[in-house]
């Protein structure tokens, strides 16, 4: 597919969401893969959750830290029938992003309080 093809694909799948139709697997692992940094919103419409959860695991290192958080979430909440091998590893990735995103907001919290900390004796 040409560029301009994928661009009309995404149209009209983002057209058709609210509506009965569905887009096909092929057609949405084919937008992920084109653009991964954007494919959380096609891996959340795949009926192979499998596969979603195979390219969750391969592409979350590239999407922001939230998007990372929700993407493991809904891999772990809303799959039940994945292999035990895949729930362990999503769990583990999932602990990981849990305890960085903690540090990163103890950071974040001694940042901002170090900053508004005065000149000594003021």
């Amino acid at each position: 597919m040409s560029a301009r093809e994928y661009a009309e694909a995404l149209a009209l799948i983002d057209a058709g969401v609210a509506g009965p139709i569905q887009p096909p697997d092929y057609l949405l692992l084919a937008l992920a893969e084109k653009q991964p940094k954007a494919a959380a919103r096609y891996l959340v419409r795949l009926r192979d959750k499998q596969a979603a959860v195979e390219r969750i695991l391969e592409w979350y290192p590239v999407w922001p830290l939230p998007t990372c958080l929700d993407m493991l979430f809904f891999a772990r909440t809303h799959i039940a029938s994945l292999p035990a091998n895949l729930k362990a590893e999503l769990d583990q990735v999932y602990a990981r992003l849990r305890l960085y995103e903690a540090v990163l907001k103890v950071r974040r919290r001694r940042h901002a309080s170090s900053t508004r900390k005065g000149p000594p004796g003021c």
